[in-house]
């Protein structure tokens, strides 16, 4: 359906950037991504870990030094940042009794400190050294401003320092399997949309007859397509990066996925809807067929009841009956309509062809004539009550101004709205805007 458009676009741009986005994720360097052991032996050994690469380091102690990265800023304040050398344990015993040692991973403390004082005074602790423990994280260069701070000192010598910066983690393999298979089913969820609503057309071509006016339709089933749409793919994400990481199945999540794809499938091919204006009636086709909803003789009047959100407008027309009513148009739970305005227009033609004459002929017999939060007689509009309520005279009204759903009447020398009523809740509106606009002179012709 055209109405749902833009819709499958963003649908199948989301699931094109996530299968991209995999692929790019598989097709990646593995050695960036694959967690390994690095013993700080092995780095002072030369065995250093690339750039960007997430490693966990075993056996690590911090040295006895370490240097303090101070920036300001006027949003943020002062700030003053630690990097602390990490070696080995004889590096730390070389260290403690002043040896010269050469540095090759520096660590930045997660501590942030107002002013350089106060970073200092917190480093001058022998009980933060001489401690061993693992760390996780990303190797990254250190900034050139702490490369040549580490370079200056007098104790230390700095030869192919890095960084190692916790807390951010690479995506791994089942991360770039699990967006290109979200991806990949996106796109086909999205084909699966296109081609039902392709077929539903065709079908649409087939119904009524020559004198007769078919719109095509949605039917709240399309709600369970949504559903699967929004919810089987993220699924299939976890699914897949948990199998290809940790080889670990899930025995619920392929059984809610594949529910999932059937509620979806099965929305779609409840999804037949379509609306004929025949020159008897209404009449609404689903997979049964076409079934007559109401003969335009016994409609006695038409709702026209308009949503805006920001710059869009939903119409619902209801039909009624007597006692009965016939909704047409969107809603969330009611479904929805491709062409609401042509399909309103012909709703309008009929209504002003079987039930406008008898209402102007009840008019212009002195009647009182409801039309829902309003009323009309001879002399002017009724508010409130239909036999007791205020009557603005015809020749009173100032102004009325119908804007955004909303119709204002206001009342000859007078400030205020003499009534505001939503065009919901008013019954024929054509009829009593037409009637307000000429000021009651074709009833005054009529009498």
């Amino acid at each position: 359906m055209k109405q749902y458009l833009w819709m499958k676009a963003i649908a199948g741009l989301l699931g094109l950037c996530a299968l991209l986005y995999g692929i790019s994720i598989m097709d990646a360097d593995p050695t960036l991504r694959v967690m390994r052991d690095v013993s700080m032996a092995d780095i002072e050994a030369g065995r250093i870990p690339r750039d960007g690469q997430l490693v966990r380091i075993t056996d690590a102690w911090l040295l006895p030094t370490w240097v303090v990265e101070y920036s300001q800023s006027r949003k943020r304040g002062d700030h003053a940042h630690v990097h602390v050398g990490v070696g080995s344990a004889a590096s730390f015993q070389h260290a403690a009794t002043g040896q010269k040692t050469d540095v090759k991973l520096w660590l930045r403390l997660l501590q942030d400190y107002r002013t350089r004082e106060a970073a200092s005074a917190a480093m001058n602790r022998d009980s933060i050294y001489g401690k061993a423990e693992s760390r996780v994280g990303v190797i990254s260069e250190l900034p050139e401003s702490v490369r040549s701070s580490i370079a200056d000192t007098n104790t230390w010598t700095s030869r192919a320092t890095m960084r190692l910066e916790e807390g951010a983690t690479p995506s791994t393999e089942g991360d770039g399997v699990g967006f290109a298979a979200a991806g990949a089913l996106a796109l086909l969820l999205v084909a699966a949309w296109v081609a039902a609503d392709y077929f539903s057309d065709v079908w649409r071509r087939g119904l009524g007859g020559p004198d007769c006016t078919t719109f095509a339709g949605a039917s709240p089933w399309l709600l369970g397509f949504a559903l699967s749409l929004l919810a089987a793919p993220p699924l299939l994400f976890v699914a897949a990066g948990a199998w290809v990481d940790a080889h670990v199945a899930s025995a619920t999540l392929p059984v809610v996925i594949v529910a999932l794809l059937a509620l979806g499938g099965f929305s779609l091919w409840r999804n037949r809807v379509a609306w004929i204006v025949t020159p008897k009636g209404l009449a609404r086709a689903g997979h049964g067929g076409a079934k007559p909803l109401v003969r335009w003789e016994a409609v006695d009047a038409l709702a026209i009841a308009e949503r805006h959100f920001r710059g869009n407008v939903a119409v619902t027309y209801t039909l009624h009956a007597g006692q009965r009513q016939f909704k047409v148009g969107n809603g969330l739970f009611s479904g929805g309509v491709d062409a609401h305005g042509p399909l309103g227009q012909r709703l309008r033609e009929q209504v002003a062809q079987h039930a406008v004459p008898a209402l102007l002929a009840r008019l212009a017999a002195g009647e009182r004539v409801d039309f829902g939060a309003l009323g009309a007689c001879r002399d002017g509009l009724i508010k409130g009550k239909l036999q007791t309520g205020e009557v603005l005279a015809w020749a009173e009204i100032e102004s009325s101004v119908l804007k955004a759903g909303i119709l204002r009447i206001k009342r000859k020398g007078k400030l205020l709205t003499w009534e505001k009523v939503s065009l919901g809740k008013l019954r024929n509106p054509d009829l009593l805007l037409q009637l307000i606009q000429q000021r009651g002179m074709g009833l005054a012709r009529s009498g």
